[in-house]
């Protein structure tokens, strides 16, 4: 009786430390998982620098356009590192307008940073012989904001705090709203 007892207390126990271990080894994996989701710039998969070719045919707004590939599958993709005025927010239609000048009808480099929870590929765009992207420039003609949640390199910091100190595009504005900050507000006043 009591060897009985003695291995249904020994089972009991690892049945429990093997629920346990099951439990907690999930619980990892579901954290894992989630940090990579999240606003709409999280980035679920890191990215290749695998470099491709594409002309833009559609400006969606200041920081997402449709790309349609040598391969001509068409895509979907945000701009990484930027967070443009959405395009009923002040100067969302601005932004656009500049993005749209810049790339429409244009070939472009197109380096994959990952794709986000919208499956929108995540993007830098270049053109030929240029070494600062039109992310970058976005952030330069104060057309956007550095997502910097994502983007933390000096040059970009240095472009969007020019654009601001010099008031030039969205910073003529001295009440101007952060995209994310903006998006909360009309969510709130949604419910």
């Amino acid at each position: 009786m009591l060897v009985n007892s003695l291995l249904t207390n020994t089972l009991s126990k690892a049945r429990r430390n093997f629920a346990l271990a099951f439990f907690v080894s999930i619980a990892l994996l579901f954290l894992l998982a989630c940090s990579f989701d999240g606003d709409t710039g999280d980035y679920e998969s890191i990215a290749s620098d695998k470099l491709e070719r594409a002309r833009v045919i559609n400006v969606k707004d200041g920081d997402s356009v449709i790309l349609r590939f040598e391969n001509s599958i068409e895509k979907e993709a945000r701009l990484f590192g930027i967070d443009a005025p959405e395009y009923n927010q002040p100067f969302g239609r601005d932004a656009k307008a500049i993005l749209k000048k810049m790339i429409y009808k244009k070939t472009v480099v197109v380096q994959t940073r990952g794709t986000d929870r919208y499956d929108r590929a995540i993007v830098l765009l270049f053109f030929d012989n240029q070494q600062i992207s039109v992310n970058q420039q976005m952030l330069e003609q104060g057309a956007a904001w550095v997502y910097t949640q994502f983007q933390k390199e000096k040059s970009w910091l240095d472009s969007h705090n020019k654009a601001k100190q010099e008031s030039i595009g969205l910073w003529k504005n001295s009440t101007a709203q952060a995209p994310w900050e903006w998006r909360k507000r009309q969510q709130a006043r949604e419910k």
